[in-house]
């Protein structure tokens, strides 16, 4: 039975909605943002149920977790289950730009650099995998789903990189159901859902079964995602 991994971005915050750049800065959600959280723990309640958590450090995706680890423990009256979290699951450093608006950025220094940004992010991605293909009783094949709440822009690099990953782990799509026909817009409380499997032969399968997904939101949150409405989500 494969590992489950849920990779979901963090719930919307003011900035997101005032469309200023984020980046590292250490903000909170917004009224919004707590609600698509408590909508997508309602949502996983009556589903998945975590075994392993990770997040960014950064409060708006730390927060957005532990609701919805919380409404588990609750739901299912289980021992919580830990949060890791992981400097590597943080947004791109956006240098000077950060905490200003979107639209009047250009050449600006201090950027992290994009290998350095996707070196850390499958730096975690190899960590994670290994935890839940080595720890005995967490193998891939004893069918652990794992939660990991994280930013717009490393959804955007983590399936992109894997895609391009797949001469070393074999990598497949399954091209049906919601947003699986390409890498997809990330906006808040997103979720892009993996299967993980060994083939038996020493090579780790990874299945996307959806990408940007947030059709468990309620509509007018889901009305109210505004990186959805602008195509953004990397903030």
């Amino acid at each position: 039975m494969p590992a489950r991994i849920f990779v979901l971005r963090h719930g919307q915050t003011a900035e997101n909605k005032n469309k200023i750049v984020q980046g590292q800065l250490d903000t909170a959600l917004d009224e919004t943002g707590l609600q698509q959280a408590r909508e997508t723990a309602e949502y996983f309640s009556n589903g998945a149920k975590f075994d392993v958590a990770w997040s960014s450090d950064l409060q708006r995706a730390r927060k957005t977790a532990e609701i919805i680890l919380d409404k588990q423990q609750e739901s299912n009256e289980t021992e919580p289950v830990r949060l890791r979290l992981d400097e590597d699951l943080r947004e791109r450093h956006l240098g000077e730009a950060q905490g200003k608006h979107r639209g009047i950025l250009k050449d600006i220094p201090g950027v992290e650099k994009d290998d350095v940004f996707c070196h850390r992010i499958l730096r975690w991605w190899d960590t994670m995998l290994d935890d839940i293909i080595k720890e005995p009783g967490t193998g891939a094949d004893a069918g652990k789903t794992v939660l990991v709440v994280t930013h717009g822009g490393v959804l955007n690099r983590l399936t992109e990189k894997l895609v391009k990953r797949s001469e070393l782990r074999s990598f497949r799509w399954i091209e049906e159901g919601p947003r699986t026909k390409g890498l997809g817009k990330h906006g808040n409380c997103c979720i892009t859902e993996y299967e993980v499997e060994s083939d038996g032969v020493g090579t780790v399968v990874v299945t996307v079964k959806r990408a940007g997904d947030i059709s468990h939101l309620m509509s007018e949150v889901r009305e109210d995602n505004v990186d959805v409405q602008s195509g953004d989500g990397v903030v």
